[in-house]
């Protein structure tokens, strides 16, 4: 599913991903890169961060407080998997792909699965 995202095959992802839901599986949403999974004011507040503006500056040039600020860059560290403003401003400004959030999953086909062996059924 992952790998047919990424590859552009949309309407292959949709239909594995289907399949999967269908089957019980329960997935955290899907996401590309983390620049995909954040918000606008997220997206902004990262772009000010790897510009070097400290939570002060950035609530004033966005009129927010910077509670809010803090909140949206706690966001983004846990988006990108970032320890430290310094990580996700290194991140962000790369536009560096991450794949710790990615789910990998290894389906195996109802045939094969040790409940179908066991019963000697195909189906």
């Amino acid at each position: 599913m992952v790998l047919a995202h990424r590859c552009g095959a949309a309407a292959l992802a949709e239909r594995a991903r289907g399949e999967l839901l269908a089957a019980g599986w329960r997935p955290d949403p899907l996401r590309s890169s983390p620049l995909d999974a954040l918000s606008a004011t997220e997206r902004r507040v990262a772009e000010l961060v790897s510009k070097g503006l400290s939570h002060r500056d950035i609530a004033q040039s966005l009129f927010v407080t910077e509670h809010t600020v803090a909140e949206r860059v706690a966001g983004a560290l846990e988006k990108f998997h970032a320890g430290s403003r310094e990580e996700l401003a290194a991140r962000y400004a790369s536009g560096a792909r991450s794949d710790e959030g990615a789910q990998v999953v290894v389906a195996t086909p109802l045939c094969c699965s040790e409940n179908s062996r066991r019963s000697g059924s195909v189906w």
